[in-house]
């Protein structure tokens, strides 16, 4: 029974660590996009998610903790990170 259990953890946790980079990515590509604001929620849930399952992850002492951490990383820079240069006009 603790091999079944341990493989639903790990199954979860790769489902919602690939819907979390999947919601960041298309959030930051739909700053192009006229309909923006309708990625943002589902970015912060599966933000929420990830952070959720890495504390459960560290609670039951399953290895992924440390994958789920790189993600929440992954997902908290991917949000705020910037690399384009915008040129202001000149005045």
């Amino acid at each position: 029974m603790a091999h079944s259990s341990e493989l639903i953890l790990f199954v979860a946790a790769v489902v919602i660590q690939v819907l979390g980079l999947a919601s960041a990515v298309f959030a930051r590509l739909s700053e192009r996009w006229v309909r923006r604001a309708s990625w943002y929620p589902l970015f912060y849930c599966a933000l929420l998610a990830v952070g959720g399952m890495t504390l459960l992850a560290v609670a039951v002492g399953h290895g992924i903790w440390i994958s789920c951490g790189m993600t929440l990383a992954i997902m908290a820079v991917g949000a705020t990170f910037d690399g384009g240069m915008r040129r202001q006009p000149a005045y």
